[in-house]
């Protein structure tokens, strides 16, 4: 009986440190399950404070791009005032332009009619001359 009483033993020490190991992993699995939950809120809370402070950096964003926006249309459309004036300063720049060519036909038609006068001395002797004439007349 010594044998069997030691089995017995054996037996009853084996199932003690199984239900003991099985107790503890008991525990051990609660207490990953509960670090789990408790990692799962924390991962949640700060998903959510992240996605809000990506909502207002994307708001924020959002209105710096239609501001830009608004400068740019802003812009464009003093670019195009500035193209219709540059358009009609051309257009007064060829008007002169074509002036300025009459004023130079002007002026060299006057120097090749001064060049065809008399100077003073020639003026006065012809003056001379239609005078001694009209006295003869």
């Amino acid at each position: 009986m010594g044998k069997d009483n030691d089995i017995e033993d054996i037996k009853k020490i084996l199932g003690d440190v199984i239900q003991h190991v099985d107790d503890k992993m008991t525990a051990v699995i609660k207490h990953v399950d509960d670090k789990a939950i408790e990692t799962q809120k924390y991962v949640d809370g700060k998903f959510t404070e992240t996605q809000r402070h990506f909502e207002v950096l994307t708001e924020h964003i959002d209105g710096r791009f239609d501001l830009l926006t608004e400068q740019v249309v802003a812009n464009t459309e003093k670019l195009v005032g500035h193209d219709q004036r540059f358009d009609k300063i051309d257009q007064r720049l060829e008007a002169i332009e074509v002036k300025m060519v009459s004023v130079e036909e002007d002026i060299s038609q006057i120097k090749t009619n001064l060049s065809q006068k008399p100077s003073k001395q020639e003026f006065f002797l012809l003056k001379n001359q239609v005078n001694k004439l009209e006295q003869k007349v």
